[in-house]
């Protein structure tokens, strides 16, 4: 869950405020022990999404991961993380 003026980019760390243009995905990661794990259901700055340096990690996370966890709602990540139905 994201409150805009209070919950923070996971990548930045800056406070995520209306308008601007986010990342987010709903909890897809379940193991703790992912690397990735802390940037499941939360959100980030589009612009920080792009140039981060996991992003690529975290596309393939998502497309592996989330057809297990919702096999009826098939979707992926695209390059700027906009989320798709497929």
């Amino acid at each position: 869950m994201i409150f805009l003026g209070k919950s923070e980019c996971s990548i930045c760390g800056q406070v995520l405020r209306d308008g601007d243009d986010l990342v987010s995905t709903t909890h897809f990661i379940h193991d703790s022990a992912h690397p990735l794990w802390r940037f499941s259901d939360t959100g980030m700055h589009r612009a920080c999404f792009i140039g981060w340096e996991h992003a690529a990690a975290f596309r393939e996370a998502f497309d592996t991961l989330w057809p297990r966890a919702a096999p009826r709602h098939p979707r992926k990540m695209l390059a700027d993380g906009s989320i798709v139905e497929v």
